[in-house]
């Protein structure tokens, strides 16, 4: 529970294919309690007092690394005083993408990982260490500000910092991690991977909630299915 009047400003940052949808809500529900903030879409929905641009997917693009660019300079000049509300959902790794080394060896990478068999899991791994966003850097951006990650998840299995490769949440992966990855799958193409960051207190003012889930959706389907009188199995 937030105590809105006690921040000097309430913001909204948001990527993903559900981020405007999810910020025209949060509009409605803070009024002009609400200061601003920046969203990033593939199909934009416009908001009142948020911005929203639209960049590319599932290939990031220049307009992607340009609108993430606006969302870091957004990020740095929060401070302890201010609340970011931060809408992380599915597409979200593509869209957000920063700085422009990211975009060109991410193309690179999913292109390499398509056909290798890997899982979104461990493509979000390699993702992480060519960022500065993912893996937890938008949060080290956002400190100290007080941060509440929104996460509607896409990804089966309710990993939550799968979603978006993890921008809000500490990454224990290493650049070693990602390394390996590459062996596994035999690609031999090089990557300039970064390291995501490490320091635990730079996540002591983010809290991180789930929000929407396929599980979520699934027992919502067996439960309507079932009170029609069918005999449901959920795979």
């Amino acid at each position: 529970t937030y105590d809105i009047s006690t921040y000097k400003s309430v913001s909204i940052i948001g990527f993903g294919k559900a981020s405007s949808k999810a910020a025209q809500a949060l509009e409605t529900i803070l009024g002009d309690k609400l200061t601003g903030g920046i969203v990033l879409d593939k199909d934009p929905l416009m908001c009142k007092r948020v911005t929203v641009y639209q960049g590319s997917h599932p290939q990031p693009s220049t307009q992607n690394v340009d609108v993430s660019e606006k969302i870091a300079t957004f990020a740095k000049g929060l401070t302890e005083e201010d609340l970011a509300i931060v809408v992380v959902s599915g597409g979200g790794s593509s869209l957000l993408c920063w700085p422009q080394s990211e975009c060109d060896q991410g193309a690179r990478l999913y292109n390499d990982f398509l056909g290798a068999g890997g899982s979104i899991n461990e493509l979000n791994i390699l993702r992480k260490h060519l960022s500065g966003m993912k893996g937890g850097g938008l949060a080290k951006l956002l400190h100290p500000a007080h941060v509440v990650g929104l996460i509607l998840c896409d990804v089966p299995g309710e990993h939550y910092d799968v979603v978006a490769s993890g921008p809000t949440y500490y990454d224990a992966t290493t650049i070693e991690d990602a390394e390996k990855l590459l062996e596994v799958y035999g690609i031999t193409e090089s990557f300039d991977f970064i390291e995501t960051p490490k320091d635990q207190s730079l996540f002591a003012s983010v809290t991180n909630v789930p929000v929407v889930s396929n599980r979520i959706a699934l027992d919502a389907m067996t439960q309507t299915a079932s009170s029609w009188g069918y005999s449901v199995i959920s795979l």
